[in-house]
């Protein structure tokens, strides 16, 4: 867009001419000009990267799936948005990832922010680690596998799809930018979507996964429980024995009933490999045997 000099405005119009001690003159002028351009975005670093978890869970439990952070530079902030098909997920709860709960000995950072969004559905995401005084520079020191934020997922006991994809995107209004901080430079860091896919579904009391349902899979169940550095279920739905959604003594102890014939019901379903009747916050990435 061309700037002029002219002496055709206001009314009367104001002439161009400079005016000395002694005489007034036309200057020589010089237009100008603005010029509009769009700001391309930063280019992705090759050494920072975001990466959203992958998980395959039975219908009906819960998964947590962790966004992490890998980058070979110290960084100053983060955020980014992640989106998913809300069909048969549903997000509960966001908090901070391991990585930015040791931060400052236990501390965390000194600014974060997390927002649930409906429509469409998704998190935001914004963390900057040292923005109140004595102002010392904090930076979270570069590393592979940081974990950022760790979102707590709820799935339908009756899907309808195959799952939902993680995707990496701005929500909010304004948009919150997927964007990495270092020193003073925002980059945009490489994304690496994720996914929650639903599975076979697992059999109940099938602690163990060994395929059966024996003794074994109550001694499994008591050294998860009691024995510090003991074995870890891989689906926690199959030790739910009693299926109330937790994780305790009642479930070896009714396992045993039903065993040897002390107790009046049979294990809730599923018996065979299927899907939780109940959705709860038990994890289930996959059960071994389904």
């Amino acid at each position: 867009m061309p700037i002029t000099f002219v002496d055709t405005l206001g009314a009367p119009p104001v002439p161009l001419e400079v005016t000395t001690a002694t005489s007034t003159d036309v200057p020589n002028t010089v237009d100008g000009s603005v010029i509009i351009s769009s700001l391309d975005p930063p280019a992705p670093s090759g050494g920072i990267t975001l990466s959203a978890e992958s998980r395959v869970v039975s219908p009906g439990s819960g998964t947590t799936i962790d966004v992490l952070l890998d980058s070979d530079l110290p960084i100053a902030a983060v955020s980014f948005g992640l989106a998913y098909q809300d069909d048969d997920v549903t997000l509960l709860t966001g908090s901070l990832g391991s990585s930015l709960s040791a931060f400052r000995c236990g501390a965390g950072p000194e600014f974060f922010s997390t927002q649930f969004f409906t429509s469409p559905p998704g998190v935001t995401f914004a963390t900057v680690f040292d923005i109140q005084p004595p102002f010392l520079e904090r930076e979270l020191p570069a590393g592979s596998d940081l974990r950022l934020l760790s979102l707590e997922f709820v799935t339908s006991a009756t899907p309808t799809t195959t799952g939902s994809d993680l995707t990496f995107t701005e929500l909010g209004n304004p948009p919150v930018a997927i964007e990495v901080t270092t020193g003073t430079t925002a980059l945009t860091p490489n994304t690496v979507p994720g996914s929650i896919t639903f599975g076979a579904g697992f059999r109940r009391g099938d602690c163990n996964a060994d395929g059966g349902i024996d003794i074994s899979d109550a001694i499994f169940m008591l050294t998860f429980l009691f024995q510090p550095g003991g074995p870890t279920p891989t689906c926690d739905d199959a030790c739910d024995g009693n299926d109330n959604g937790s994780l305790n003594i009642a479930d070896p102890i009714g396992l045993l009933g039903v065993l040897f014939g002390q107790a009046p019901t049979m294990i809730p379903p599923p018996n065979s490999c299927g899907t939780d009747p109940t959705p709860d916050l038990l994890e289930c990435d996959g059960a071994a045997g389904c």
